[in-house]
């Protein structure tokens, strides 16, 4: 499991966060994180690993309910589809 940040040559924010670990998917390294932004986002500038491991989430909240997107690792506190505890987020607020 990752996360990355970047910006785009137009200014773009990009976040990406790989799921790991589970059945249905075996992470991203480094150079495949790379790779996968340089495909998705052809005019990536920047790109900064933030996180790995069971901390790696994505998710929305709409009227104060939180939905996972991603399905983050699975440990011996964590199973997958449940995010652990983390002291650090990035909140991003659209409107």
């Amino acid at each position: 499991p990752r996360t990355a940040v970047g910006i785009c040559g137009n200014g773009d924010l990009v976040i990406m966060v790989f799921s790991g670990r589970s059945l249905i998917s075996g992470g991203a390294d480094y150079s495949q994180m790379c790779t996968a932004a340089r495909t998705v986002f052809r005019d990536i500038k920047d790109l900064m690993n933030v996180d790995g491991g069971g901390s790696s989430l994505l998710g929305i909240s709409s009227d104060g309910v939180f939905m996972e997107l991603s399905l983050p690792a699975t440990s011996a506190t964590n199973v997958a589809g449940m995010g652990r505890t983390v002291n650090t987020a990035l909140d991003i607020r659209i409107g």
